[in-house]
């Protein structure tokens, strides 16, 4: 008689060594053979890839702990083993590099999504103010124009036609004409400079200038309309010479940031009517700057009804004007301040706004030199 007698175990171990070899898995597994009756026969332990390539496959009389954390796979094998079943388990996962660059990776998608969605937010909101406040601008402007104008021309047409008799209703009215010729000529000095210094070369030009002129400058600009309103003018400076105190500062920009100032404290207290005569003053202080002996402050107070800490936040902020546009009963176009701003910044200097009991007080800081004896 011829034949052979099958180990089916043994030929089982040898082929399963055989794939595992082949097959290279990179992590530890473990490989249990048992008969369908669940009872353990064999295991296996396969190793990661060595460094030279090969497979390191050992088999034990059983799994180690570790190996037994995680279970992959059970299934039963096909003829001609047909009574076995092998499974698989290996341990616990860990984070790998790759995963942990990946969810960083992740992290950083959603962050920038989401910065992205508030910046859209943001720039959003930011033109809905910016289309609010030029509809309020436009609107501001087209009173400040129109109702003067409308004004002027009635006192006008009156003076032409010969209506008016009295010499002193004649007089009223070529002052009148005077006083509102001069705002709508302050307004649109304004608007021409707000426009010019939004452009990249605008034409404020800072020159070392006395302190003397300066003062003279002060009084030639802003007592026309003191006096009209019944204001006095304090200038106080600490110099015994002015003319050894040079401002580092542009004329033309420093008139116009003299008046705007002016005009605002002027405006708001007549606003508030206040009747006390003592406070219908307006005080230019010049004093050395503690903080920064290079510059020199300008402070102009008045002593009228102040304004909110909300309000001092936004002050110098363009179109802003505190209240509602529909009930303000002040004139204006929210200009004034925020172009006293930019002046006072295209000269160097620097400008800060102080609540005072009573009034407001608007620090503008120059820089300062002595003059060469």
């Amino acid at each position: 008689m011829q034949g052979y007698v099958l180990n089916k175990q043994r030929y089982l171990l040898g082929l399963i060594m055989e794939v595992m070899t082949n097959k290279r898995p990179n992590a530890f597994l473990g490989l249990t053979i048992s008969d369908k009756k669940g009872h353990a026969e064999d295991a296996f332990i396969v190793s990661k890839m060595l460094k030279n390539g090969d497979m390191d496959v050992q088999l034990q009389a059983s799994l180690p702990a570790k190996l037994m954390q995680v279970h992959l796979k059970e299934s039963a094998l096909h003829w001609p083993f047909p009574s076995y079943c092998i499974s698989f388990s290996t341990k616990a996962f860990g984070t790998s590099s790759l995963a942990l660059y990946g969810l960083g990776l992740m992290g950083v998608l959603l962050l920038t999504i989401a910065l992205g969605c508030y910046g859209f937010y943001a720039l959003g909101k930011r033109q809905l103010k910016l289309a609010e406040q030029r509809l309020n601008f436009v609107s501001s402007v087209s009173h400040e124009l129109k109702t003067p104008l409308t004004s002027i021309r009635m006192y006008s047409e009156m003076l032409k036609s010969g209506q008016i008799l009295s010499e002193q209703h004649r007089s009223d009215y070529y002052e009148f004409i005077f006083s509102e010729s001069e705002r709508l000529s302050r307004l649109i000095d304004n608007i021409l400079q707000l426009s010019k210094l939004s452009q990249p070369a605008h034409n404020v030009e800072p020159n070392w200038v006395k302190l003397s002129i300066l003062n003279d400058v002060i009084q030639s600009k802003v007592s026309s309309l003191l006096v009209k309103n019944d204001f006095k003018l304090t200038i106080n400076q600490p110099f015994e010479q002015p003319d050894s105190a040079l401002l580092w500062v542009d004329m033309d920009a420093f008139a116009q940031v003299v008046i705007n100032i002016t005009d605002n404290a002027v405006k708001f207290f007549d606003q508030a009517k206040i009747n006390d005569v003592d406070r219908q003053k307006i005080d230019f202080n010049f004093h050395y700057s503690k903080q920064q002996p290079e510059f020199i402050q300008l402070q102009i107070r008045d002593y009228g009804f102040g304004i909110s800490e909300e309000q001092q936040e936004k002050l110098f902020e363009l179109f802003y004007r505190g209240g509602n546009e529909l009930t303000r009963a002040t004139q204006g176009t929210g200009i004034g301040l925020a172009l006293v701003k930019e002046l006072i910044n295209a000269q160097q200097g620097e400008v800060s706004v102080e609540r005072m009991s009573p009034g407001l007080a608007l620090n503008i800081r120059f820089k300062f030199k002595m003059a060469d004896a």
